[in-house]
């Protein structure tokens, strides 16, 4: 890793604990274990690039998909479902949130 890349927490096994959220728990689980690694997948991120991630904004955008059709999918566990929520409150007709009961985030991930 060099100085200029970071990585997403957390990175072992050893450090998840009791108050790590369910989110970064699974994607450890899934990203960090043979089950979801790639050889071409770095698993870092250029640090001097996270000011431009910060600033995206795509709820911004929601209203430029309309009038296509939106058909936003979450897992009704998942931490990252009130993204889905937002995106459909904001888009115009037609739109859907389709909620798979008892799924998380990464739960919807291994499906695909």
């Amino acid at each position: 890793m060099t100085a200029t890349a970071a990585r997403h927490p957390p990175m072992s096994a050893e450090e998840i604990t009791k108050d790590t959220p369910e989110l970064y728990r699974e994607g450890y689980d899934y990203y960090c274990t043979p089950r979801g690694q790639h050889p071409n997948a770095p698993d870092t991120y250029v640090f001097t690039s996270l000011d431009k991630q910060m600033a995206f904004d795509a709820f911004a955008h929601v209203e430029s998909i309309s009038p296509r059709p939106l058909l936003m999918i979450a897992g009704s566990e998942a931490d990252t479902r009130y993204f889905s929520e937002e995106a459909v409150a904001q888009a115009k007709e037609p739109k859907e949130v389709f909620v798979v009961d008892g799924a998380t985030h990464q739960a919807l991930v291994r499906l695909a």
